[in-house]
């Protein structure tokens, strides 16, 4: 007996909804929870490089032997220090910085090098001033060392 026509189309529309029903729970358990492990995977593994990068800047800053100080804009006083293990902090004013991390032979030609630079508006020398002062102007390329 020969299949009637409407059960005919029938089986492409139940075939249709059984394609779409696999498809849906194909979505549903597979792919987008691959998805979501791929995307938490990338976002631990950024924050892992994350980490590692600053480590290595904590391990370079360690390292350096640059202190940071911060003086009065005529020198006079010492604001802050950052000895870096190396030399003892300030972290009070001091006017006392020449006697406490200088030797006495190195006064005057210090205070001598201070003085000249601003006398003539420029910063102290390199090879004595690393400082965070903003009140002291850039040291002119012909001043440096």
């Amino acid at each position: 007996m020969p299949t009637p026509a409407c059960a005919r189309a029938e089986v492409p529309s139940v075939l249709s909804a059984f394609r779409l029903v696999i498809t849906s729970l194909w979505l549903v358990k597979i792919a987008f929870p691959v998805r979501q492990l791929i995307a938490e995977r990338e976002r631990g593994e950024a924050l892992m490089r994350l980490k590692e990068n600053e480590q290595r800047l904590r391990a370079l800053v360690a390292a350096s032997s640059d202190m940071i100080y911060a003086m009065s804009p005529d020198w006079v006083e010492m604001r802050q220090l950052d000895g870096r293990g190396f030399l003892a902090n300030t972290d009070a004013p001091s006017v006392q910085w020449l006697d406490e991390y200088l030797l006495p032979e190195d006064y005057a030609t210090v205070r001598a090098a201070v003085d000249e630079a601003i006398a003539a508006g420029k910063a102290a020398p390199r090879w004595h001033c690393r400082c965070s002062c903003t009140s002291l102007p850039p040291m002119p390329p012909s001043m440096a060392h």
